[in-house]
């Protein structure tokens, strides 16, 4: 049985393919645990709370050197990642309307908030002219 790529070869055999390995301990090393403080008291945190392996937290320099500007192209980790990082940059997701607009957005909810706005618009606008009115009111029976 004949297999055109080194990757197939070695998936077939039983193995990973090197890429993947690549990606997979890249993406441990420098992406959940980049170099800073905060990220080594974290992996600290993992290895002794969570059974890490302790050579986790070693930093020998990137596993293979990459031409100068290259970076590693994450193929089987691609989307994963860019999904990840789309999560860490926006934020932790909202709760209550907030979660359920961005859920089901539509020009339909867009309509139903502006129109909501409106009314409480209104409502706020005639409540203040009541208020006053009543203050004017409340300053001649006094006086």
């Amino acid at each position: 049985m004949r297999t055109s790529s080194f990757s197939q070869l070695t998936h077939h055999r039983g193995t990973l393919p090197p890429q993947l390995l690549l990606e997979a301990l890249d993406s441990i090393q420098y992406l959940l645990f980049p170099e800073n403080a905060r990220s080594f008291r974290s992996l600290d945190k993992f290895v002794k709370g969570w059974g890490f392996d302790p050579q986790a937290k070693e930093y020998n320099g990137r596993l293979r050197s990459l031409p100068e500007g290259e970076e590693l192209e994450y193929k089987y980790f691609g989307d994963r990642v860019a999904r990840l990082m789309r999560v860490v940059d926006k934020g932790p997701p909202p709760r209550g309307i907030i979660a359920w607009l961005e859920r089901y957005p539509s020009e339909r909810n867009a309509l139903t908030i502006a129109v909501l706005g409106l009314f409480l618009t209104a409502l706020l606008g005639f409540l203040s002219v009541y208020f006053h009115e009543l203050s004017h009111r409340m300053n001649a029976v006094c006086s």
